[in-house]
């Protein structure tokens, strides 16, 4: 979306100026709930939208669609903690919510935690102004509270949305979620070093959580962005293994890279010609 979409630069003092500076500079934003929230009632410059308080219901639900949850059957998901109520002023709507029948309290029950949909579309429940995407419920917390599967799957299409060409990749279906990885680049050595990282941790103790064992994983397919350099060789350092040519393939400014081991830790060399 053109620059020309966003307003007029606001005063220092407030919250929200740096963002907008960081906007208008080319950055990307994602906010969620009552970040950066200028009150009720109120149009936030940065998310496009009038910002209206709490939501009225404790519990309401998500509809994917085909841009935002396309890899989620097309139903109601329930977001568990309450959002906000917000109307577009210039965003437009990636995301619906749909409403309740009640909220769960006084006279109202429901043996789940929840009331049933009523499959009536709700407030925006995710939108998109230029480079910033705002999410209307507390989705981070959901997450720490609860972790639906969900709450990922709507959030990595976000950024494939604001991100399509991101350095690193993990394959869906072909690569475990709790492995690590980050991209580094050797300037000394002229190559780019994956650090994968995988140490299942357990919630044995009350306090703290622990690693009680090393778990090999085998087989992950992760896409690594090369732009238009060319791929001289790959090896896994610290096993000491060249990665056959039969491992990656390059197409589009991708390495589609299948490592065929990792012992916990494991650092995939990629030497550019």
């Amino acid at each position: 979306m053109a620059s020309s979409v966003w307003p007029a630069r606001i005063s220092p003092v407030s919250g929200s100026a740096k963002l907008l500076d960081y906007v208008h500079g080319g950055g990307k934003v994602i906010g969620t709930y009552m970040s950066m929230d200028n009150g009720c009632d109120e149009t936030n410059p940065l998310y496009g939208n009038r910002m209206l308080g709490d939501s009225y219901w404790d519990r309401d639900f998500i509809m994917p669609n085909d841009e935002v949850g396309a890899r989620l059957p097309k139903e109601e998901f329930v977001m568990y903690e309450r959002g906000a109520r917000v109307r577009t002023a210039g965003s437009r709507v990636l995301l619906d919510s749909v409403e309740p029948y009640f909220n769960r309290e006084g006279r109202y029950f429901c043996s789940h935690l929840h009331a049933p949909s009523t499959g009536r579309v709700g407030f925006p429940a995710a939108t998109r102004y230029g480079d910033v995407v705002y999410f209307s419920h507390p989705l981070f917390r959901i997450y720490k509270d609860f972790a639906p599967s969900w709450v990922k799957a709507i959030f990595a299409d976000v950024l494939d949305l604001l991100m399509p060409r991101q350095l690193v990749r993990k394959e869906d279906g072909h690569t475990v979620s709790g492995l690590e990885v980050q991209l580094r680049r050797s300037g000394s050595r002229n190559s780019l070093m994956l650090h994968c990282l995988y140490y299942p941790c357990k919630k044995s103790a009350a306090n703290l959580y622990t690693i009680d064992e090393k778990v090999p994983l085998f087989d992950q397919r992760v896409r690594v962005y090369v732009g238009d350099a060319e791929i001289e060789s790959v090896r896994a350092i610290r096993q000491g293994e060249v990665i056959s040519e039969r491992d990656y393939t390059v197409a589009d400014g991708y390495v589609d890279l299948n490592i065929p081991k990792i012992d916990g830790y494991e650092i995939i060399e990629l030497s550019l010609k």
